[in-house]
């Protein structure tokens, strides 16, 4: 009987965490852009054109534009 409940509160907790993952790799990958904004939250790799990138960095502190470097 243990071993049920167990079990049952094991799928409960990990199947909505295993179907979640993947939506959550989409939203924050972006590795088909080819520039990334960096501040001081992070990366934030979702821009095509440095242009762009440039535009989004204006006006933040200690903000800045690098290629990027991963999946393109």
């Amino acid at each position: 009987m243990t071993r049920i409940i167990v079990s049952s509160l094991l799928t409960a907790v990990l199947f909505p965490a295993v179907i979640a993952a993947p939506s959550a790799l989409a939203q924050g990958g972006h590795h088909h852009y080819a520039w990334c904004l960096r501040s001081g939250g992070g990366l934030e790799c979702a821009f095509n054109t440095l242009k762009q990138c440039r535009e989004t960095a204006s006006g933040r502190s200690l903000a800045g534009c690098v290629r990027n470097s991963r999946g393109l």
